[in-house]
């Protein structure tokens, strides 16, 4: 007669990740909030040069952001130009700039500064500092005029 040999291996109880797992893991670690951040800015010149400072109600450190400028003589949403667009990947933050009249430090919490090299007539009209895509914050324009 033949003996049968009954064999155990070890079952461990592991649940399977889930693609809903890991998109919800994502979620929480890069997709910014969806509570509404406000931001204010403020323009000061120092001689031929500048600083550009938004200020922003929260830490966007996480968030995609931009500097919006609306030349002078603009009044609608369409004739702005992005100066500055940061956009959030899993390694940090990836910015562009629309010259080299600006420079950024990619120095991010509550506020960024940009650094405008040659501040003239040719900077005149209104900044704004948004989070992208907005959020619903309220987003306060600060103004430039050369004299």
């Amino acid at each position: 007669m033949g003996h049968r040999r009954e064999t155990k291996t070890a079952s461990t109880s592991h649940t399977p990740i889930t693609a809903g797992f890991l998109l919800m893991l994502w979620t929480l670690n890069f997709v910014p909030t969806t509570e509404a951040i406000d931001s204010t800015c403020n323009l000061s010149q120092y001689g031929s040069s500048g600083n550009l400072v938004c200020e922003f109600s929260e830490d966007i450190g996480k968030h995609s952001f931009g500097v919006l400028w609306y030349p002078r003589g603009i009044k609608n949403k369409t004739g702005h130009e992005i100066i500055l667009d940061c956009t959030w990947l899993q390694h940090g933050l990836d910015c562009t700039r629309s010259s080299e009249n600006f420079q950024f430090d990619n120095k991010v919490s509550n506020s960024i500064t940009l650094k405008i090299s040659e501040l003239d007539g040719n900077n005149d009209g209104r900044y704004e500092c948004v989070l992208i895509p907005t959020n619903g914050g309220e987003y306060s324009p600060c103004y430039y005029s050369y004299k």
